[in-house]
């Protein structure tokens, strides 16, 4: 548990970092247009979709509850908290601007995330849902399922 909240921890700090005026440079349309060209756009609204995803994601893993549907929740209103909170900041940098657009974008990425783990818990034990929502994999779901042979 405690590896999932350190990965938390330093993918906050990273969107803090990106979104603070040491990168405004570097990360002003202007600049980004230079390597995107025409899809400049598309791809800035996709990093904001794809970074809180993953967020949501980093949340959900770390909070450790027996109810996994309060827990989806919470990470989820969490990562909007975070997402609100981001373009807030925005708004003290003279090289940034916050734009509540964004955090539409950033909130598409989080609940396409709760959705997709809330969509998992029905699939049978792989090693996807493994890697999005930790279940075991073996037969048994976490049991001890160990077989024991008779030798005669």
């Amino acid at each position: 548990m405690w590896r999932w909240r350190v990965a938390l921890a330093c993918w906050m700090g990273m969107i803090f970092v990106l979104s603070s005026s040491l990168f405004a440079p570097q990360m002003s349309y202007d600049s980004t247009f230079d390597w995107f060209g025409a899809f400049n756009y598309a791809i800035r609204k996709c990093a904001h979709v794809v970074e809180y995803a993953v967020l949501c994601w980093l949340w959900f893993r770390s909070i450790d509850a027996a109810d996994r549907t309060r827990t989806l929740i919470l990470s989820t209103v969490l990562t909007l908290i975070y997402a609100m909170t981001d373009e807030w900041h925005q708004t003290f940098l003279p090289e940034r601007s916050g734009l509540w657009s964004d955090i539409g974008y950033d909130a598409v990425g989080a609940v396409g995330m709760a959705f997709l783990i809330h969509r998992s818990w029905s699939w049978s034990p792989s090693v996807a849902k493994h890697w999005l929502v930790g279940e075991d994999l073996s037969p048994g779901g976490g049991q001890d399922d160990t077989r024991r042979l008779d030798v005669p």
